[in-house]
């Protein structure tokens, strides 16, 4: 199987059909390590077990080309959710909420995102892939993903 690519511009994730403008640092890769490659790939590494050359990986392990990578079984979650919470990603990063807070926007504040560099495009708020609004109510399971993206 070939492996996805790491694709950014500006050091944030895009699309094939991100329109790249002058000047716009362009990032086309393969994964470096085992958690791009979980983030591509959209596994969960507390969830499946990964060995990279015969090796148990984690999400730090280097992958050097001709690696043989080997993706296993799911795991039982190491820690499920109290009662009352739920487990979502914000931007690869795992976090549980109250139930009762179980909304985007109480998600982003409880977030470490990262800013850096200049804010340049339009943000761009995902749950599970698709576009939402600070006021989307969250399931255990959930991915949020946080961008900027060029302006069309």
């Amino acid at each position: 199987m070939e492996l996805p690519l790491v694709q950014r511009i500006n050091s944030l994730p895009c699309q094939p059909d991100t329109p790249i403008r002058q000047g716009d640092k362009v990032e086309i890769r393969p994964p470096a390590n085992v958690g791009e490659l979980a983030a591509l790939m959209d596994l969960d590494l507390d969830m499946v077990t990964i060995t990279v050359a015969g090796s148990p990986a984690g999400a730090d392990t280097p992958l050097a080309p001709g690696a043989s990578i080997v993706v296993g079984q799911e795991k039982t979650a190491p820690s499920p959710p109290k009662t009352g919470e739920i487990s979502v990603t914000v931007n690869g990063q795992s976090m549980s909420l109250p139930l009762e807070r179980s909304m985007l926007a109480y998600a982003l504040t409880q977030a470490d995102i990262k800013h850096t560099g200049s804010a340049r495009g339009n943000l761009v708020i995902t749950v599970n892939g698709k576009e939402a609004e600070y006021t989307a109510l969250l399931n255990s399971g959930d991915r949020i993903e946080v961008f900027w993206a060029p302006k069309a």
